[in-house]
């Protein structure tokens, strides 16, 4: 399964989560995934694909019944 969201290092040594589906800033409700240190964006990319994939399997299930 491809992946939704990847990491990108901001000009100012800062990291940002971009979502590959739409190419724009990854967000949660107003807050937008930038400056971040890379570990935190690191964790926080792993856990939203992780999410992201579980979701999309679960609609997959769903529309196979």
């Amino acid at each position: 399964m491809t992946t939704r969201f990847e990491l990108f290092h901001d000009d100012d040594d800062t990291w940002a989560i971009i979502d590959k589906f739409t190419g724009w800033l990854a967000k949660n409700g107003d807050q937008l995934y930038m400056g971040m240190d890379e570990e935190k964006a690191k964790n926080v990319v792993e856990v939203l694909n992780f999410l992201d994939a579980r979701k999309r399997q679960a609609n997959e299930s769903g529309a196979a019944s």
